[in-house]
Order: structure tokens, then C-alpha cells, then sequence
């Protein structure tokens, strides 16, 4: 998929509100700490956080979806950064994150970036501050499909036609890529809501959500002091 191209095309690609496990677990973000959206795409989870008065960062590879965002902030005078690039890029600000979200970004990882997305996450979230993350599993209606019809480039992470790589996470196995430098205040696996992008046909994907306290006492990258 070329990103810049569907976002530039389609509205609210990945629709217009936040993830509803954003919703149910608001009241843990501080509001006194910044926010960093990875992956954010057209915004829907940073224009949210920010009209309710969060400073978010967000940052994707796509320069389109950032423009989009940057002038939607700017148009509702919002407290938003925009940042062209990927997670590994991100500068820690000195006292870190409160609250980093992670959302869509996993499934299209290959399982080194994703390594690397966790050790960087230790790194990023303030201690005590706290990370939304989901993935993909294989309970994926499509997973069976995909997962013989395209070249396999890692365990259960395969390419697709358009060149982007796919990942999906076995039962469990999202909560246990995190150390115990954090707590696990929820965790859920199972089918998603069933939504369209755009005009496509309407689906559901196998998911797997996760939220993270960063344990106070944690070095950087995730080391106990």
C-alpha cells in the first residue's frame, strides 16, 4: 500500500474517532506529560487527546498524513507536533513520554522492527507514565489466506503484493514481548470491531491490546536500575 496516495485520496482512512481502547482508558494519561502518537496516520488519536488539552507528538512515515494533521491542528489552534519518520528516530524529550500509543503500527512491522519498537518503548515512556499498544493476531479472518499466498519473511510475518510487510502475533504473545520493567494494567485478545477503510469492503481483524505502566524504578531501554 502506498500510504501517501490512499491518505491523500481518502478522508479518514482509518476512520475519524479514537481507538476505543483509548476511550476506556483516558483517565490514566496524565495530562501534565506529553503524548507521543507513533504511527499516527491521519491523527484520529492525536487530534482527540488534543482537544481535550494533551500536548501529543505524533510522528509517521507519511509526509501526507502529517501535512493533513499538522493543518488540522493549526485550524483548531491544537497543542500538536508533527514529525516526519519512524519510531526509531524519536528523540526522548528529558523527563520522557507520559503516555506513548501504539496503534496499527505492529501488524505492519517485520519482527526486527518490532524488537526493536519494544526496546525503544522502554526508553520513551516515563517511568510511571504508560503505553497503548495493538497488534494483529492470528485469529485474523485473513491470516490463513495471507499467511499461504505470500512469501513468508519472518515467523507469521509475510510480504504482500503491494511490498509491505504483515505480522501477526500468536495467542498471547504481544503481552509477553514486554519485560518486566512493565505492569500490565489490561490486556485483551479477540476479534475487533468490524469497520471499512474508505470504500473497501467491510472487515474485522484478530486483535491483541495491551496497556503498560512503566514500572518507576526502570533504567533507560527498559534496564532495572
Amino acid at each position: 500500500m502506498n500510504f501517501d496516495s490512499a491518505y491523500a485520496t481518502t478522508p479518514a482512512l482509518f476512520g475519524v474517532g479514537p481507538d476505543q481502547l483509548l476511550i476506556d482508558h483516558v483517565q490514566l494519561l496524565d495530562p501534565g506529560r506529553p503524548v507521543l502518537d507513533l504511527g499516527a496516520g491521519q491523527g484520529r488519536h492525536a487530534l482527540w487527546l488534543g482537544r481535550q488539552g494533551f500536548r501529543v507528538h505524533a510522528v509517521d512515515l507519511s509526509a501526507e498524513a502529517m501535512g493533513q494533521l499538522q493543518q488540522g491542528a493549526i485550524a483548531e489552534g491544537l497543542p500538536l507536533t508533527t514529525e516526519v519518520g519512524g519510531f526509531e528516530a524519536v528523540q526522548r524529550p528529558p523527563n520522557g513520554y507520559g503516555t506513548v500509543l501504539v496503534f496499527g503500527l505492529v501488524p505492519i512491522l517485520s519482527r526486527d522492527q518490532i524488537a526493536m519498537l519494544v526496546t525503544a518503548l522502554g526508553d520513551l515512556v516515563a517511568p510511571g507514565g504508560v503505553a497503548l499498544v495493538t497488534a494483529f493476531t492470528t485469529e485474523d479472518p485473513r491470516f490463513g489466506e495471507r499467511s499461504d499466498a505470500w512469501p513468508r519473511v519472518g515467523v507469521r510475518s509475510h510480504r504482500s503484493p503491494s511490498g509491505l510487510t504483515w505480522t501477526w502475533m500468536a495467542p498471547d504473545e504481544l503481552v509477553a514481548l514486554f519485560s518486566d520493567d512493565f505492569e500490565v494494567l489490561h490486556h485483551r485478545e479477540g476479534l475487533g470491531p468490524w469497520h471499512r477503510h474508505g470504500d473497501g469492503e467491510p472487515e474485522c481483524h484478530g486483535m491483541a491490546e495491551v496497556v503498560l505502566r512503566r514500572v518507576v524504578g526502570a533504567g533507560p531501554f527498559g534496564r532495572r536500575r
